[in-house]
């Protein structure tokens, strides 16, 4: 049977994991909070290390989070940047269409007329 800090050590990594999985919506205040709640109730010897690991995920986490929001912005202030594509890229006739007509017309049989 766990005892009482490991039951809220599980409980702490699986909110950790639910937070990597969606950084952008986790709550890192609150995160930040349930740690240090959980760290404390830790024997003294197995402190340091839950605290070691539990930075480590925060910061990727923070790191994720501050990396789509930072994207977000550069959309926003570079429209120039979009579309990629010219809006009448599909208008034009050339290549795989052109061929494609020829063999239509040819049949099927492949052989351009």
């Amino acid at each position: 049977m766990l005892s009482m800090p490991e039951i809220i050590q599980l409980t702490i990594w699986d909110r950790l994991d639910l937070a990597t999985t969606n950084s952008v919506g986790a709550d890192f205040l609150g995160l930040l909070t349930e740690v240090d709640e959980s760290i404390d109730r830790l024997l003294p010897e197995d402190k340091l290390e839950a605290a070691g690991e539990a930075i480590r995920r925060l910061g990727e986490i923070y790191a994720d989070r501050s990396a789509m929001q930072l994207s977000e912005i550069e959309y926003l202030f570079r429209p120039e940047q979009e579309p990629v594509m010219s809006l009448d890229a599909f208008d034009r006739r050339g290549g795989a269409q052109a061929s494609l007509c020829a063999t239509i017309n040819a049949g099927g049989s492949g052989a351009v007329y």
